[in-house]
């Protein structure tokens, strides 16, 4: 091979490669805009009993324009995290957590708690 052969290789190999990373790295910087919304509840677990009329939901957000629990908005720290309370009925309770983003990707995670009278 010539030198002007092994120069066309190696700069044909760097291109390539050069793009390969700047695709990677654009895809690693953009996935957590691309999974959506997501939300978490960390307390109380779901299927639990309280005596208390008043439960306090505690959970995390990334990645949303808009939360609301039972159809009222509410609001998370800098952090994603939230903490909202809510008036348990005797017997069974249904409560409903919905989370939009920016592109009106929706997700939606239901709590099942039962007050005990």
């Amino acid at each position: 091979m010539n030198t002007w052969t092994i120069k066309k290789i190696i700069k044909t190999a760097g291109i390539t490669f050069l793009a390969a990373f700047l695709l990677f790295y654009s895809f690693y910087q953009a996935r957590e805009y691309l999974r959506g919304p997501y939300i978490a509840i960390t307390y109380p677990p779901n299927g639990s009993s309280s005596k208390n009329p008043l439960a306090t939901i505690h959970g995390l957000a990334h990645n949303i324009s808009y939360l609301t629990l039972n159809g009222s908005p509410i609001f998370t720290d800098e952090d994603g995290i939230f903490n909202e309370r809510t008036i348990l009925h005797p017997g069974y309770n249904r409560i409903t957590l919905k989370a939009r983003d920016r592109f009106d990707r929706q997700k939606t995670l239901i709590l099942e708690l039962t007050r005990d009278q």
